[in-house]
């Protein structure tokens, strides 16, 4: 709304009137859900799949015994137990 009263023509229509102030925040709220849902389509769904393509690249190094190892030997120095 901010930037709508910031331009004199917009301002000038949205002042003129309620019905024309609500008009004018109704237009603003589907603008600002058409461009979450554009960004969402365009920006969030290809980087989640993106980040879930890297992942399972690299899972088998993740899941390789010697890595799998360490975890064990880390996880007894942590509560004390092992050798």
């Amino acid at each position: 709304m901010t930037l709508v009263f910031a331009i004199a023509p917009l301002r000038d229509f949205a002042m003129t009137s309620p019905q024309q102030y609500w008009a004018a925040g109704i237009v603003c709220v589907c603008v600002l859900l058409l461009g979450a849902a554009l960004g969402y389509a365009f920006v969030e769904r290809p980087g989640i799949a993106l980040g879930q393509r890297l992942v399972l690249r690299r899972a088998p190094v993740a899941s390789s015994p010697q890595h799998g190892a360490t975890m064990e030997r880390a996880a007894s120095a942590g509560t004390g137990q092992g050798s």
